[in-house]
Order: C-alpha cells, then structure tokens, then sequence
C-alpha cells in the first residue's frame, strides 16, 4: 500500500513507479485490503456491449477474481482505449473481466448490461507454477 502522506512530494511520481514503489510502500495481509469502489484495466480489443480483452496473462482477471474470493463485492470495471480498439466481437471466457465503462478520445460507452463478472477464482484452471509464481493465491487456497 502506498500512503502518499508518507511520501515526500518530490517523490509521488516516483513512488508510484514498479522499480522505486518498495522503498515507500507498507505490506498489507488480504484481509487488510480495503474494498475497491472500481477497478482500471488495461485493454487490446473491447466491444460496446462489455466484453474485455486483455493482453493474454489474465492477471486483470485474476486480480479481480481475488477480491471476490475476499468477499469485495463486484464493482464496475473500467477502461480506455483507442476508437479502433473498439471491436465488434471475439471470443471470451466465463473469468473474463466484464467492463461497465469504456473511455475513447471523443465518447464515454456507459455499457447497460454488462456480461456477468466472475465469481472468484477458478481453481482448476491454475497450475502449482501459477501458485509459486503469485504467493497471493497460494496463500487465499491454504486459507480456504
């Protein structure tokens, strides 16, 4: 977690960068990390009713699926993109992000209805690798 009171203000935007944010940032447990009111997520291709695609690692959708298994309820998903990232169609999985939001240069996509979002993790889908490589789910499975 980042505390930008704790943080010197020459310092913020370094701070919030990957390489320098561990010199400010405070490590929380899982059940310290308070509820999110969104979620930001980068995007490749969506479509104006909803579907996300994103770069392939799935992390956004991941990430997301971890604040539910916490018991955060779901909350709108938003995005920006490029008017030709705007797409008609594609395929998508039952653990992919809905958005209820898309943000272009020149329109704001307000999506009625968006697909249904996930409902936590789907286990079965992770490998023991995936689990080493994220301590997180390994620690949100032994909890379960």
């Amino acid at each position: 977690m980042l505390n930008p009171d704790k943080i010197p203000n020459e310092n913020l935007k370094k701070a919030a960068s990957l390489s320098h944010m561990d010199r400010w940032a405070e490590h929380v447990s899982l059940d310290e990390i308070p509820p999110p009111d969104l979620v930001v997520a980068g995007s490749v291709a969506v479509t104006r009713n909803g579907n996300r695609c994103g770069k392939g690692e799935g992390y956004s959708d991941l990430e997301y699926a971890i604040l539910i298994e916490l018991g955060h309820k779901a909350v709108p998903v938003v995005t920006t993109v490029h008017p030709l990232q705007l797409v008609n169609s594609f395929p998508t999985d039952p653990h992919d992000l809905p958005l209820s939001v898309i943000a272009t240069y020149n329109e704001i996509i307000e999506v009625d209805n968006p697909p249904k979002a996930p409902n936590g993790i789907s286990w079965e889908q992770l490998s023991d690798n995936d689990l080493d490589e994220m301590p997180v789910l390994k620690e949100l499975k032994n909890s379960k």
